[in-house]
């Protein structure tokens, strides 16, 4: 596996031991540092014992390349990851193997990280950084905040109405092992901040394509929690196509949407002949000036939608006319 990951420990490769016990049945003090391919570092200081197996370590990583961990996702996600960083500083206290009790706690950041669709070799994913603070895993998983910077994302609709994320996942052979009855780990995120974001969203299955770009995305979503049926506050702000200011505030449940949601969504001065492809499908024109202000508001309390929508129209004037099968019959 060391061969296949390519992974070089670099000079200088420092180790200590000492109050080693032949027989294992006493702690012996474990000091590591060295290089990782090229410019990252590891270092790992604490006490081990062999039998029965215990840990208690603090390891730091420095810019550690995670080109290093393709070979283990690759095979199951249809993505080419083209850059990113590691560091971390974690506290890891290993109990016993079987059954397995381990602890893991500290903070980790990804920085620079790059990932493109395999299939249409187009970005993905991106972010300049990623900062997890406040971890604590022990069976469950806690990590206080999550800090985003300059986070991408591209979504599109292929000309077969299938998006570039649906398709990721790669089908695994069947182990026909019976579903067990454990529950799902829990998981809670304190908050995730969001800094100078932004988005690409394209739909090919429209005759032109349709395609936008938001930017300067900025905000929060409050506390993520499975184990928890309290709603998560969202309040984002941004750009759609550099001018139009958007916002995103309410509440939702992310994990079970359908039980509770109120969102309100507003976009001011949306310039209308980006809509093009739309108006063309499912009106029968192309859009020749105008500008949206649309305010959305969905409010769902265990399965029941409420909806309050406010469009206003300034300025419209509608083009040629469009030969779609799609386009409702209007009195224009």
């Amino acid at each position: 596996n060391i061969q296949m990951l390519n992974i070089a420990f670099c000079y200088p490769l420092n180790v200590s031991i000492n109050q080693f016990d032949s027989l294992g049945k006493t702690p012996f003090n474990l000091k590591l540092d060295t290089g990782l391919n090229n410019n990252g570092t590891l270092s790992v200081a604490g006490k081990v014992q062999l039998q029965p197996v215990s840990a208690d370590l603090q390891i730091s990583t420095r810019d550690i390349d995670l080109l290093l961990a393709r070979p283990y996702f690759e095979p199951l996600v249809r993505i080419q990851l083209r850059s990113g960083l590691a560091q971390s500083d974690l506290k890891v206290v290993l109990a016993g193997l079987e059954p397995l009790q381990l602890k893991v706690s500290g903070e980790t950041q990804i920085s620079q990280l790059h990932i493109v669709d395999a299939e249409r070799k187009r970005d993905l994913l991106k972010w300049q950084q990623l900062q997890l603070s406040g971890i604590d895993y022990q069976n469950n998983l806690i990590i206080s905040k999550v800090a985003l910077q300059k986070p991408y994302a591209r979504f599109i609709i292929n000309e077969n109405l299938t998006t570039n994320f649906s398709g990721l996942l790669v089908e695994q052979p069947s182990d026909n092992k019976k579903p067990t009855d454990s529950q799902p780990m829990g998981i809670r995120i304190g908050g995730i901040s969001i800094a100078d974001g932004s988005a690409n969203f394209a739909d090919f299955s429209l005759r032109p394509n349709f395609a936008t770009a938001i930017g300067q995305l900025n905000g929060a979503i409050g506390t993520l929690d499975n184990q928890s049926s309290q709603p998560a506050t969202v309040d984002v702000t941004g750009k759609v196509d550099r001018y139009a200011p958007v916002s995103i505030k309410g509440r939702l449940t992310p994990f079970d949407p359908l039980n509770s949601l109120d969102i309100a969504t507003s976009f001011r001065n949306v310039e209308l002949t980006t809509l093009t492809p739309y108006s063309g499908k499912f009106a029968g024109y192309r859009i020749r000036k105008g500008r949206l202000n649309l305010e959305l508001h969905y409010q769902i309390e265990k399965g029941q939608l409420n909806a309050k929508n406010k469009v206003l129209l300034e300025g419209l004037q509608l083009g040629e006319k469009v030969d779609s099968p799609d386009a409702v019959d209007l009195p224009i």
